[in-house]
């Protein structure tokens, strides 16, 4: 762009349709960043969540199998969750053998349903979810985990 002359050699400036045209350029950009962003941090959100469920629960769910041949019991739950720093509320439902602990570490949420045969650990991010389902083998020697991502199967 350049500025414009007037017939008596005075710069005018520039014209109402380039400043138009720079003011929308740099919307879209600023539009496109932060979209872009958006995008990124629930990648990484997702991420987090799935280390959680690789490491932080299903490490201390094995050591509690091969140590007792049985899935560990909520006040064990709470007890690992608390040691990695999650604020845990543990509630029961009518069914005296389910109890749900909420933990809460900065953004990411976990719900936990633990029961003597199963612990369903669901971790909430936006508006997805990644469910893991633990269940000890039948030799009752180690865990078997299922995860769904959004409701679909992940292998």
């Amino acid at each position: 762009m350049t500025f414009r002359q007037s017939t008596k050699g005075k710069r005018k400036g520039y014209t109402l349709l380039e400043i138009t045209l720079v003011m929308i350029l740099l919307v879209v950009l600023v539009v496109n960043a932060i979209v872009s962003s958006t995008t990124y941090l629930e990648a990484a959100q997702s991420r987090s969540i799935w280390t959680d469920l690789n490491t932080i629960f299903i490490d201390n769910i094995r050591f509690s199998i091969v140590g007792t041949h049985k899935l560990p019991s909520v006040h064990k739950v709470e007890e690992f969750l608390e040691e990695n720093h999650y604020k845990t509320e543990k509630s029961s439902t009518d069914d005296a053998m389910l109890y749900i602990v909420s933990a809460k570490l900065g953004r990411k949420e976990y719900s936990i349903e633990v029961a003597d045969d199963l612990i369903i650990v669901k971790g909430l991010y936006s508006s997805k979810s990644i469910v893991a389902r633990y269940r000890v083998n039948e030799t009752r020697t180690d865990v078997i985990v299922e995860y769904t991502e959004n409701g679909e199967k992940v292998e």
